[in-house]
């Protein structure tokens, strides 16, 4: 779980370090763009939160049609609540940069930052409540190394590309968060619908009992 929350935020981290590099203006509508972004994440990992709570208490009650309920029910309010935040950042994102500063070219910069965490609102909300919901189904290893490829290899590896390859600057490597977060998006929903195709995984059963001794 520690990994998880590592690749992810180390992720970000990087990602500021390098932009860091860009000049001041960069920096600035970095800054901007990824408070709003985190205010927004704020959100559906909130609701994660509870439902790992929820499906936990399911699973450890063996009640398997509850725990893929509130799989189902969190995952559906992430949705509308990214729905949300995407269409304010998407629709109003010179107004959310002109709240920080008056200063036309970091807002313009960081105008263009918001409608890309637009575009990944709906990827960091999945990610983040699958991720919550294999948590209480007790599956962390195999989403530990799903985040650390999609993070890593995919999202920081485009971001470099997009970066400097291509000479993107800062929106390069905010391609890089959008290709990051999508990726796990998909790896964790797909990890998500097997483990609760198989409930004997997380239920403490096996696969294939051995048979009673009388």
């Amino acid at each position: 779980m520690a990994l998880m929350v590592l690749m992810e935020g180390g992720l970000f981290v990087v990602s500021a370090l390098l932009i860091g590099s860009m000049g001041g203006v960069a920096v600035a509508a970095h800054q901007i763009a990824i408070n709003i972004a985190s205010v927004t994440f704020m959100v559906p990992l909130g609701l994660g939160m509870a439902t790992t709570v929820r499906v936990g208490n399911a699973a450890g009650a063996e009640d398997v049609p509850r725990a893929r309920l509130a799989c189902r029910i969190g995952l559906q309010l992430a949705l509308v609540t990214q729905l949300v935040s995407a269409s304010a950042l998407a629709l109003f994102p010179a107004f959310f940069a002109s709240l920080y500063t008056e200063d036309t070219a970091i807002r313009a910069l960081a105008a263009h930052l918001l409608v890309l965490a637009a575009i990944f609102q709906f990827s960091d909300g999945v990610q983040v409540l699958a991720a919550s919901c294999l948590r209480g189904l007790k599956d962390v290893r195999v989403p530990a190394m799903i985040t650390l490829v999609a993070y890593w290899p995919i999202g920081m590896g485009a971001g470099w590309y997009c970066a400097f390859g291509l000479a993107r600057g800062a929106p390069g490597l905010w391609y890089g968060l959008c290709a990051g977060l999508s990726a796990a998006a998909l790896l964790l929903i797909w990890r998500l619908v097997m483990v609760l195709k198989q409930p004997h995984r997380w239920q403490g059963q096996d696969e294939h009992p051995a048979p009673a001794l009388h």
